[in-house]
């Protein structure tokens, strides 16, 4: 799938341009499925890697490097999902989850780790956060904890 690219400050969001479906989850390609996601991450490496992976589904992505990036887009964007680090350079995971805690319906958050023993997955979750992911991602659980973060968040929105 080729993606456009617009640059807004320290940020890059990435809209479809076309679709290429083949190996993409048919419950992916759906366009009701407007599944919409914030990558969260200091660090140049993390957004490369999950910008050639989220380039592979028609989802529309935003970048940002820090929380008040990051709070801007979520208060312009309609955006049901963050992806974050768990450790930023302006604070963590925590800080971005009590950000979003001031929207009616909070985004589902997302926790990118390179180390999660239980207990921490267990205080994510206690919380209110999604999923814990485990650094480096896979594809396949990029997708499952992107779609059941959206479709939890879509939800609460419907209720409303």
């Amino acid at each position: 799938m080729q993606m456009a690219e617009k640059n807004i400050g320290k940020h890059t969001t990435m809209t479809p341009i076309k679709s290429n479906t083949h190996s993409i989850p048919e419950k992916a390609q759906r366009q009701d499925d407007e599944v919409t996601i914030l990558v969260v991450s200091c660090s140049e490496r993390q957004h490369t890697v999950l910008r050639r992976m989220l380039g592979l589904i028609p989802w529309s992505v935003h970048h940002a490097y820090d929380r008040e990036t990051a709070l801007t887009l979520l208060r312009r964007e309609r955006i049901g999902v963050v992806l974050c680090d768990r450790n930023l350079a302006d604070g963590s995971w925590r800080d971005v989850l009590e950000d979003t805690s001031e929207f009616p319906v909070p985004p589902r958050l997302v926790v990118m780790a390179e180390e999660a023993d239980v207990s921490f997955c267990a205080e994510v979750l206690g919380v209110g956060g999604h999923e814990v992911l485990l650094v480096p991602v896979r594809l396949g659980e990029l997708v499952g904890a992107g779609l059941s973060a959206w479709r939890s968040w879509n939800r609460r929105l419907q209720a409303l």
